[in-house]
C-alpha cells in the first residue's frame, strides 16, 4: 500500500479542484492510545491545526467515543462531530441518533449487568456509552485471549448486538449502523472526501468511499484494509494536516 506523503502531488490536485470533506478518527489517529481513554487529550498544536481547517474546509471529527466528550475535548466551533461509531452526529446545529440504537438499548442493559459481573477484574475499564459498551483491556497483564473468548460467550445469543475489536477494547454495538453510514449522511453533492481513521471502524467509511475519495489507514504495520494509502503515526497525520492548511 503507497504511503500518502509519496502522493501529495494528487492530493493537491484534488484539493484545488474540490470542495473538500475531511473526515478523521481521533484516538489512534489525532492523539495516541492511553490506558485511561480520559487521558487522552488533545495538545494546544492540535486544537489549533483543527480550528485552522475548519476554517476552511468542512472538517468532521468521526468517532467511537459519546458525542459529548468528543465536544468538551475538541471544544471548536465549526467542527461537525459523529460519536458512537456513526450513530450519534451532530452538524451545523442539527443533532441525529439512530433510531435502531434506542430499540435495542433494553437488550443492552442486560448484556451490561452480565458484562459488568464477568470482568471485575484489574486491569480492564468497562466504559458504559449509553448505546455502546466498551471493555479496554490495554493494561490487562493476563491471557486477553480468555477475555475475548468470555466476552465473544456472553453476546453469542444476542443477535440484535454485535461486537467490533479495536486497538487493546472488544465493543459491543447494535446492528446495522456504522461510520460509513454516517459519512453517506454527511456528504453534499459535489464534496470530494478524504477520512483518516486507525481502527477496524473506520474500515467501513474507507469501503463507502473507496472509489469517490481518498482514505488513508493510520498504522506502522501492515495489515488488510480497504484504505488506500498510509500514514505511519499520529505525527505524520498531523503533519499532513498542517500541509493542507499551506496550501
Amino acid at each position: 500500500m503507497p504511503h500518502l506523503f509519496d502522493h501529495l502531488s494528487e492530493v493537491e490536485e484534488k484539493i484545488r479542484k474540490s470542495n473538500l470533506a475531511l473526515f478523521l478518527d481521533y484516538d489512534g489517529t489525532l492523539v495516541p492510545f492511553k490506558d485511561n481513554p480520559e487521558d487522552a487529550v488533545p495538545t494546544d498544536a492540535l486544537i489549533k491545526t483543527l480550528r485552522e481547517l475548519s476554517k476552511r474546509f468542512f472538517v468532521s471529527i468521526v468517532s467511537g467515543r459519546m458525542l459529548k466528550d468528543l465536544k468538551s475535548m475538541l471544544n471548536i466551533g465549526g467542527l461537525s462531530f459523529v460519536g458512537l461509531h456513526g450513530m450519534e452526529i451532530e452538524d451545523n446545529g442539527e443533532y441525529f441518533i439512530w433510531e435502531g440504537a434506542k430499540n435495542v438499548k433494553p437488550i443492552l442493559n442486560m448484556v451490561k449487568d452480565e458484562i459488568f459481573s464477568n470482568f471485575n477484574k484489574d486491569g480492564i475499564y468497562i466504559e458504559d456509552k449509553g448505546f455502546t459498551l466498551a471493555l479496554h483491556y490495554r493494561s490487562f497483564k493476563g491471557d486477553t485471549g480468555v477475555i475475548k473468548d468470555k466476552f465473544d460467550e456472553i453476546l453469542r445469543e444476542y443477535k440484535e448486538l454485535e461486537v467490533v475489536q479495536g486497538s487493546k477494547v472488544l465493543e459491543v454495538r447494535p446492528k446495522g449502523w456504522n461510520k460509513g453510514k454516517a459519512v453517506k449522511m454527511l456528504l453534499k453533492d459535489k464534496m470530494f472526501p478524504i477520512y483518516i481513521g486507525d481502527d477496524t471502524t473506520d474500515e467501513d467509511a474507507f469501503i463507502y468511499l473507496k472509489d469517490t475519495g481518498i482514505t488513508v489507514l493510520v498504522s506502522d504495520k501492515e495489515r488488510d484494509t480497504n484504505a488506500k494509502f498510509y500514514l505511519r503515526d499520529q505525527r505524520e497525520v498531523i503533519l499532513f494536516l498542517n500541509w493542507m492548511l499551506k496550501l
